[in-house]
């Protein structure tokens, strides 16, 4: 791997940046400065379908204030997402790769926190999170921002609307006709699919009930005004993960799908950063009562 020196979206302090190659998506390590021990938490940062590094900057800035690693994944192909199966192989694959880059780097006996977005990011929170329980890692919490979303053809469409609209300037009418195509040819892949005996619905409601269901504490941020990921399912998540963990919440009740952030920038950094504190003083706190107990 190669290492690149630089400043991080404007910030006062410089880092180590480190490129990984995965099959389709922009990921890179970031490191703090000073010293990087297996107390330095590793931090996963998942973006939304179509993120772009640059815009997961500021949400790295975050956790790299904290002293913390953070490896950065977003998947900038428009819709690509929308493409992929809930059980992909693929999706095994970058778990795995991600895995490994972590060992090359001997952040094997690091703390573990997650920090993903939307339907894509679950997904492969999900995926990564089975993976590094097979390993026995030590996973102490997750931040769940706009997600996740039980299967809808209606939402994938409202998702997929948006994209487009972010990153084409083109009228919404002549972007609503394209993407009612591109859906009916969606639904026509799917239910091809299904014939098949393949049941999308049933996939993704295996992976969110996999997903919620983790050991470790979660912190769920959505927002009632969330056309894409519905409040309403966020909530089902949310009494689903308490059978197993503990769980925070908070409703930002006007913000946009993934726009909490922008939107109240403040009380945004105050839920993540009061969280990410205790989960941290929790898994140090149960190290401390091991090693006495080992003594």
């Amino acid at each position: 791997m190669i290492f690149l020196y630089g400043l991080l979206n404007d910030a006062s302090t410089s880092t180590n940046n480190a490129e990984i190659k995965t099959n389709s998506l922009s990921q890179e390590v970031t490191f703090p400065e000073g010293e990087i021990n297996d107390k330095t938490p590793v931090v996963f940062l998942v973006g939304w379908g179509g993120s772009t590094l640059k815009q997961l900057a500021k949400y790295r800035e975050v956790y790299l204030q904290k002293q913390c690693i953070i490896i950065t994944q977003s998947q900038q192909a428009p819709g690509q997402h929308l493409l992929e199966l809930p059980d992909a192989p693929v999706k095994q694959t970058r778990s795995y790769e991600l895995v490994r880059h972590m060992a090359e780097n001997k952040l094997t006996n690091n703390p573990i926190f997650f920090h993903v977005m939307s339907n894509t990011g679950f997904h492969q929170y999900r995926n990564l999170g089975k993976t590094l329980m097979e390993q026995n890692r030590k996973i102490v919490g997750a931040v769940l921002d706009s997600c996740p979303a039980w299967f809808n053809f209606e939402r994938i469409m409202d998702a997929f609307f948006e994209l487009l609209r972010a990153k084409i300037p083109l009228p919404r009418s002549v972007l609503y006709c394209f993407v009612r195509v591109v859906m009916y040819v969606y639904k026509l892949y799917w239910r091809i699919l299904y014939l098949t005996g393949y049941s999308v619905a049933e996939k993704n409601r295996e992976a969110i009930t996999d997903g919620n269901k983790f050991p470790w504490p979660k912190l769920y941020l959505y927002s009632d005004s969330d056309t894409v990921i519905p409040s309403a399912s966020v909530k089902a998540s949310i009494e689903q993960a308490k059978v197993t963990s503990a769980v925070r919440s908070h409703n930002f009740l006007s913000s946009l799908h993934v726009q909490h952030f922008r939107d109240f920038p403040e009380r945004y950094l105050q839920e993540c950063t009061t969280f990410f504190d205790s989960c941290l003083e929790k898994h140090f706190d149960s190290e401390k009562t091991i090693q006495q107990c080992k003594l």
